[in-house]
């Protein structure tokens, strides 16, 4: 694949979101400089796609992969030039060891068997390969006062795992991750604000939700976001 034709995301996320706030600039330097070095990378579970491009704007051969047709249609109009496959993702889908980075963003959270998942993905890594994986804090303000309130409605929660920030960081130790760093972003997520929160107003609500973050405990926190090693039994 030619990625040097490739540009960053400029447009808009998976919710109508504005790629320019804050919280996308950090998420974006945060996986990127993870990701230094790598050749090849797999997103699982790449929605609309921004984080696949991304990769592939700083010169790095990705696929983003997703079970839903509608959202990699979106993903190759918004992306020309960037692989993207429907494909539930197996066992033997891939080779083992095929990419040296593999980058899933608040995708494990929706796994029914996210064990079979975990070891799918780190198998799939080659060894001393790096994960970047995004997910909720199952104990944080957002679930406890979202999820919870969605629950006393009558409505399900579109959670199938909820765990704190050690329950993640053990179940990837389980599945042979070690864990580098632990990056925590948000207390209140974007997506309970209003896509029309634009312009100056929108920055500033969006930077004292970060700046809050920054001086809360990690615990109060909507999501972590783990810089993970791959680990072999010898290790």
């Amino acid at each position: 694949m030619d990625t040097g034709n490739v540009q960053a995301p400029t447009g808009r996320g998976d919710t109508g979101r504005s790629f320019g706030f804050p919280w996308y600039e950090q998420n974006r330097r945060w996986m990127l400089d993870w990701a230094a070095g790598s050749l090849s990378a797999l997103e699982f579970g790449c929605g609309v796609g921004w984080m696949t491009a991304t990769l592939a704007g700083a010169g790095i051969d990705t696929l983003g992969i997703d079970i839903s047709g509608p959202k990699v249609e979106q993903a190759r109009n918004r992306y020309p030039g960037v692989r993207f496959e429907v494909l539930e993702m197996g066992p033997d889908t891939f080779v083992p060891g095929s990419f040296d980075f593999v980058v899933s963003n608040q995708v494990l959270e929706h796994v029914p068997d996210v064990d079979a998942v975990l070891a799918m993905l780190h198998a799939v890594i080659r060894p001393g390969g790096r994960a970047f994986f995004s997910v909720p804090n199952g104990y944080g303000l957002y679930c406890l006062l979202y999820d919870k309130l969605a629950g006393a409605l009558g409505r399900q929660s579109e959670h199938e795992q909820f765990h704190s920030l050690g329950q993640w960081q053990d179940k990837f130790a389980q599945h042979g991750f070690r864990t580098v760093d632990v990056l925590s972003q948000n207390i209140l997520p974007y997506r309970l604000f209003p896509p029309r929160l634009q312009g100056s107003a929108g920055l500033y609500i969006h930077g004292l939700n970060l700046g809050l973050c920054a001086i809360t405990p990690k615990s109060w926190a909507s999501a972590f976001y783990f810089r993970l090693e791959r680990l072999d039994a010898a290790d």
